[in-house]
C-alpha cells in the first residue's frame, strides 16, 4: 500500500476534501438503515456524516453518500454471522455511488477488494472492506449500468475495527485507488478524502 508510511500525516495536508458532519457521543439504536443492517443484528451509531461530496478518478465518478460510526453484532440465528467475528464489532460504514463519466474500451480493472481502503485518526489502516458485510462493485458491473442507462450504483461498505473503537473516531480518510489499465498502471489519480465526525 502506497499510503502506509503517511498514514496520520495525511490529516494534516491542506487539499484533503473535507465533508461536513455531525457528532454525538451516546450511540443511537439503529432502527432502520438503508442496507437492510437493522435487520440483521443490533447495532448502534455515534455519528453520521451526509452529503460528503462527489470525486473522480480516471472514468470513475464516486459520489460520498454517508459515513457512520457504529458498534453491534449480527444475529446469532444467521447462520453465516454465528461466529465471534461478527460480535461486538466496531464498524466504520460508508455509502458510495458510482457511475462512469465516459465510455470504456481498455480493460480497466476497479474493484471494492483492491480499490476501497479506510485510515482512521487512530494510526489504523483497514486495506478493504468486510466481505460478507459489504457490497460488491466491480468494472462489469460500472460498464453494464452505463450500456443500460441505469442508476449510479449505490453500495455499502463496512470497515471493520481491530485496534480501535467507533466511539473515539473522529476523523477518517477513505482511500480510493485509481483503476488500473491492461498494463497494470493507474488509469487516474487517486482519492483521499476526509470525513470529520467531530464537527457540528
Amino acid at each position: 500500500m502506497r499510503f502506509l508510511p503517511l498514514l496520520f500525516c495525511i490529516f494534516s495536508i491542506p487539499l484533503i476534501l473535507i465533508g461536513c458532519s455531525k457528532d454525538s457521543e451516546k450511540p443511537v439504536l439503529i432502527t432502520e438503515h438503508p442496507s437492510g443492517l437493522h435487520k440483521q443484528g443490533e447495532f448502534y451509531r455515534y455519528n453520521k456524516v451526509e452529503d460528503i461530496g462527489t470525486y473522480e478518478t480516471g472514468s470513475i465518478t464516486i459520489e460520498v453518500e454517508t459515513a457512520e460510526t457504529i458498534k453491534g453484532s449480527m444475529d446469532e440465528d444467521i447462520a453465516s454471522y454465528d461466529t465471534d467475528e461478527y460480535k461486538d464489532m466496531e464498524i466504520i460504514s460508508v455509502q458510495l455511488k458510482f457511475g462512469l463519466n465516459e465510455e470504456i474500451e481498455d480493460n480497466l480493472s476497479f474493484s471494492n477488494n483492491e480499490n476501497i481502503h479506510l485510515v482512521t485518526d487512530t494510526d489504523e489502516m483497514v486495506n478493504q472492506p468486510d466481505q460478507s458485510l459489504s457490497s460488491v462493485i466491480d468494472m462489469s458491473t460500472l460498464k453494464n449500468a452505463r450500456q443500460f442507462n441505469a442508476a449510479p450504483y449505490s453500495r455499502y461498505f463496512m470497515f471493520q475495527l481491530e485496534d480501535s473503537t467507533a466511539q473515539e473516531i473522529k476523523q477518517a480518510i477513505l482511500l480510493i485507488d485509481a483503476p488500473i489499465d491492461s498494463k497494470g498502471n493507474a488509469a487516474g489519480e487517486p482519492l483521499e478524502i476526509e470525513i470529520d465526525f467531530s464537527k457540528e
